[in-house]
């Protein structure tokens, strides 16, 4: 059904929100900057990644974006994000689903759709 996908995502921002603190999550942002950015490198360096030790997932992972371009645009998404919720003190569940709903979108979840 429509909106299902939807409800999804705004549940499990709902349980994120309830078992971690702010920090924890601007932390949790730094650290998924990271494994883009090695998505990112994967495109044309993947001897070059921060996290070696992950490549085979990072590998699988750039399986989800039809271009670079799209993981550069979510890297940029979740640092203005991070600076929103760190320096501007923005509404935490408002940026959650902001980054939740642009990754969908950018990695070919479209719009609302079922699933």
């Amino acid at each position: 059904t429509v909106g299902r996908s939807t409800s999804r995502i705004v549940g499990m921002v709902d349980q994120l929100l309830s078992q971690w603190d702010r920090n924890s999550i601007i932390e949790m942002f730094d650290v998924t900057r990271t494994i883009l950015r090695d998505v990112f490198m994967s495109f044309e360096k993947p001897d070059r990644l921060i996290n070696a030790d992950m490549q085979a997932e990072v590998v699988k992972l750039r399986g989800s974006f039809e271009r670079q371009n799209k993981v550069e645009q979510i890297y940029q998404t979740m640092e203005k994000i991070r600076i929103d919720c760190q320096v501007r003190n923005a509404n935490l569940k408002l940026a959650l689903l902001d980054v939740c709903f642009r990754i969908k979108r950018m990695t070919g979840g479209g719009g609302d759709r079922a699933g």
